[in-house]
């Protein structure tokens, strides 16, 4: 008989929201990155492209709930758009849902 453990899994799925008047200024990108973060450090291979097309909504999947016993941390990060735009991260990983707005400075 052999025993085996079977890690745990999570999944954080990721929102981009724009707070710029529906593009006023015509200066929203194409696209964005959005990248994940385990315990304060970035996770290598773990990016995730938003877009019109996906509804500005992507999944990070296959994640481990646990390193070394104690549990992960995990965060995003957007790479910098520029433009005159300002990133805020709202929410938690573990509610499985992160927004991140955008707000036209």
């Amino acid at each position: 008989v052999t025993n085996t453990r079977i890690p745990e899994k999570t999944s954080i799925q990721v929102t981009k929201a724009w707070e710029d008047g529906n593009n006023q200024d015509g200066k929203r990108p194409n696209s964005v990155k959005i990248k994940l973060l385990a315990d304060g450090k970035e996770v290598s291979g773990k990016t995730l492209t938003l877009t019109k097309a996906n509804n500005w909504t992507g999944t990070f999947t296959d994640l481990d709930e646990y390193k070394a016993g104690k549990k992960i941390e995990y965060t995003v990060k957007e790479e910098a758009v520029g433009n005159g735009y300002t990133s805020v991260v709202t929410g938690t990983a573990q509610d499985g849902y992160v927004r991140v707005l955008y707000i036209i400075s």
